[in-house]
């Protein structure tokens, strides 16, 4: 059937409703009628026309959502622009891992062909690859670190 735009009491759009919600606040006294569609509705005592945009008497205050990213693997790919954390290099996405664009692989006897220096980054100790980590950022986004030791 027919939808009806539910305005607020500034004429801002809030949702779409049924048109059979828009004559039950209408009935209520709650909304007034802005415009109507050609298609009347007809009861036991009265008859109206369909209405097509209904606005709230009263201000309804918007709770506005805060768009936020959703914590995923490629949203953290996308926001280190695909590149590993340590060595700095760009990489495909089928080539990350989580543990390589967030912290070094756990010491291993072999090195990783691709990326031998995740094993010296491994040895390191926590502070010292964060510190790398922090550092490496700033000098991708171009801003200026002071390290207070």
């Amino acid at each position: 059937m027919e939808q009806t735009l539910l305005l607020n009491a500034t004429y801002e759009p809030l949702k779409v409703v049924h048109w059979q919600k828009a004559i039950t606040l209408w009935c209520q006294g709650k909304v007034e009628v802005i415009s109507v569609y050609d298609r009347e509705v007809r009861s036991v005592s009265f008859s109206f026309k369909l209405p097509s945009v209904i606005r709230l008497l009263r201000y309804i205050k918007i709770k506005r959502q805060i768009d936020y990213v959703p914590f995923s693997r490629a949203n953290i790919y996308a926001r280190d622009e695909h590149t590993c954390q340590y060595c700095a290099e760009l990489l495909p996405s089928a080539d990350l891992t989580g543990r390589h664009a967030s912290h070094p692989r756990a010491a291993t006897s072999e090195q990783s062909p691709s990326h031998p220096d995740h094993h010296r980054a491994a040895k390191r100790s926590r502070i010292v690859a964060r510190l790398l980590l922090l550092e490496r950022r700033a000098r991708r986004r171009k801003l200026t670190v002071s390290w207070a030791v």
